[in-house]
């Protein structure tokens, strides 16, 4: 007889994970390079019910699931297409273009379109990452407006979205600004979701006049809109 389908587990939460900013991208280099896509093909095959493979295990990343012992590559951080659940955000190209597929540093981990970038920056300027330049405010081409369709459709892409990490500078105007709105609008978007932040704090003292106070405006967002 057919064995029935295991109850779903918090091991299928799949997590999208948001890089803003120079310091954001920069640590997604060194992370996303510690990590590999799934096994290719990433197709599903069939095993007899309550045998393995025939070499006695499951490839690393692979769950059982469905009827008849069927066996699907899974990776909590990558579809099955073999791309990063990422979004990778800035408002300067310089570090944040190291991630497209044209570099053969990035591997090809990470979708053309979920590689985001504009060509100025934001001037250590909370107000001005969080509001975006005064010409775009509100703009359908907008840098977060952009981000934001990007991760939309990771998340359709997921079988089972669960919630966001983001990754960001709390000093920087791109990464407290933009950082923030990013986490206010994925909360307005996905409230039942979670969301989770890792912050790069800035010394006591630095070369940025304004870095205190983004540092505070930002935490203040996060604080109220991010889970942890």
């Amino acid at each position: 007889a057919d064995q029935p389908s295991p109850p779903p587990t918090t091991d299928d939460a799949d997590m999208i994970l948001v890089h803003v900013g120079q310091c954001g991208n920069q640590i997604s280099q060194d992370f996303w390079s510690l990590l590999s896509p799934p096994p290719s093909p990433p197709s599903t095959v069939s095993t007899d019910p309550g045998r393995e493979g025939e070499d006695g295990k499951l490839t690393a990343g692979s769950r059982q699931v469905g009827r008849g012992g069927s066996v699907k590559q899974y990776h909590p951080l990558f579809h099955s297409d073999g791309y990063a659940r990422a979004i990778l955000v800035d408002s300067e190209p310089k570090v944040v273009r190291k991630a497209l597929p044209s570099n053969k540093k990035a591997q090809g981990k990470f979708r053309r379109l979920n590689v985001i970038n504009e060509q100025s920056g934001r001037g250590n300027n909370w107000a001005l990452g969080y509001f975006g330049p005064k010409r775009k405010e509100g703009n359908e081409g907008s840098l977060v407006a952009k981000s934001l369709e990007s991760f939309r459709r990771e998340a359709e892409r997921c079988d089972s979205f669960e919630g966001s990490f983001l990754w960001s500078s709390l000093s920087g105007g791109t990464g407290s600004g933009l950082g923030s709105r990013m986490v206010a609008e994925i909360r307005s978007e996905y409230p039942k979701r979670c969301i989770l932040t890792a912050s790069v704090a800035p010394f006591s003292r630095g070369e940025l006049p304004l870095q205190h106070y983004n540092s505070v405006f930002s935490a203040a967002v996060c604080h109220e809109h991010a889970d942890g």
